[in-house]
């Protein structure tokens, strides 16, 4: 598993592969905020130009690009998306690590939503873009092609933490997906995740209480809450209902996600004048 990137990794990282694609990059990085870096085909490159600190790259450009990849947090390639494919095949790992990848056309007509779109953020950038070209996003995750929930987005926002095995978080996302029943269940958090001006999925139930949600037999559930919940036993499918003392606690199934919001605050008393070092320590 890859160490997280450092601090100083830019935002953005936009590569041309042609002479009308650096013309694109050039514009795209002058109206993209952040911290970006632009990398062209050295013989595309315009010393004289107002960003002069552009990076220029001598071919083949695969262990070009697929250094990029493994630095960069979010890359948009100028350059049709089956090349990009092929280029970045070898070192692509998983969803949770990838950067987010959007291939432009050298026309500047298409922003495509190539890798990591939930994750790592592909969907968004891929909007951002199109909207400053004037190009048209095509983003072809299916929460967004149906304009529904997205389970691992869910909360991510807030600072919620998800608590399910991707496993877990695959299957309850095909249920949502598929107009499977999903049972929905909140006693902790922020209440207004789910955006006023899209309509609330037709699949979803909120249900009063946990036992409510326990007997709703949905096909999958999402619970939002700070209590504690006995992890899924193996071969377990169904609830199932724990004793512990005088207490009893739903078992939770295997198909449940479990969004974990921050409500507990922890403090620290002091004398005046100690160090923020000592503190941490």
């Amino acid at each position: 598993m890859p160490t997280a990137l450092p601090n100083t990794a830019p935002d953005t990282t936009i590569v041309a592969l042609s002479r009308s694609g650096s013309l694109l990059a050039r514009d795209l990085r002058r109206r993209l905020p952040g911290n970006n870096r632009l990398y062209l085909d050295r013989r595309f490159e315009q010393p004289a130009a107002a960003d002069a600190d552009v990076q220029v790259y001598d071919r083949p450009l695969r262990p070009v690009l697929q250094q990029l990849f493994r630095e960069s947090r979010r890359l948009i390639l100028f350059m049709p998306a089956g090349v990009a494919v092929r280029l970045l095949a070898p070192v692509i790992q998983h969803k949770h690590i990838d950067p987010a990848v959007v291939c432009v056309d050298d026309a500047g007509r298409f922003a495509v939503s190539l890798l990591s779109g939930h994750i790592g953020g592909a969907d968004e950038l891929t909007r951002e873009v199109a909207a400053l070209l004037g190009a048209t996003p095509v983003i072809t995750s299916a929460s967004h092609a149906l304009d529904t929930l997205a389970v691992d987005l869910l909360g991510l926002d807030l600072g919620w933490k998800i608590e399910a095995s991707n496993e877990t978080i695959t299957r309850v996302s095909a249920a949502v997906v598929n107009g499977d029943p999903v049972g929905v269940y909140q006693d902790a958090g922020q209440r207004n995740w789910w955006p006023d001006n899209q309509p609330w999925p037709a699949n979803l139930t909120v249900y009063p209480t946990l036992e409510a949600l326990s007997q709703s037999r949905s096909a999958a559930y999402l619970v939002i809450t700070d209590r504690w919940l006995p992890d899924p036993k193996p071969g377990v499918i169904e609830w199932e209902i724990e004793v512990s003392g005088s207490e009893s606690y739903p078992q939770r199934p295997r198909n449940m996600v479990v969004y974990r919001p921050r409500t507990l605050v922890a403090g620290i008393g002091c004398r005046r004048g100690v160090c923020l070092d000592e503190l941490w320590d």
